[in-house]
């Protein structure tokens, strides 16, 4: 399930509206036409980006990524760990497909990390 990786494009500059003629490009879409249509940018994107994930994915996807978030963000502040850009934009097309399912697995991946924190704290 291959995306194209829109964070890391707007981390280089580019616009919405140019990731969303390079995706037209690639993919036969009539960017003109569908911007003459009163389509943004933005929805364009959402559309040509789609994974077409079933809930369950969505689920796991947001779930296993929030599991150790905390010590992957130290890990990425401190320069050892860089941003994975293209894994969190899929995340986020895949919750935008699926909301309830990215939020519950937010939700239990969110409490997994709590949880084992906590136990190391109480060590």
């Amino acid at each position: 399930m291959a995306t194209f990786d829109v964070i890391g494009a707007k981390k280089a500059g580019y616009t919405d509206e140019e990731i969303a003629q390079h995706l037209a490009s690639q993919s036969n879409f009539d960017f003109s036409g569908a911007v003459s249509a009163g389509y943004k940018p933005e929805e364009i994107i959402k559309h040509l980006n789609a994974t077409g994930a079933t809930p369950w994915e969505t689920f796991k996807q947001s779930a296993s990524q929030e599991v150790g978030s905390e010590l992957k963000g130290l890990r990425q502040i401190l320069g050892t760990d860089p941003t994975d850009t293209a894994e969190e934009s899929l995340r986020r097309q895949m919750e935008s497909e699926n909301p309830v399912a990215g939020f519950a697995g937010t939700l239990v991946g969110s409490s997994q990390s709590f949880y084992s924190s906590t136990r190391f704290y109480a060590l």
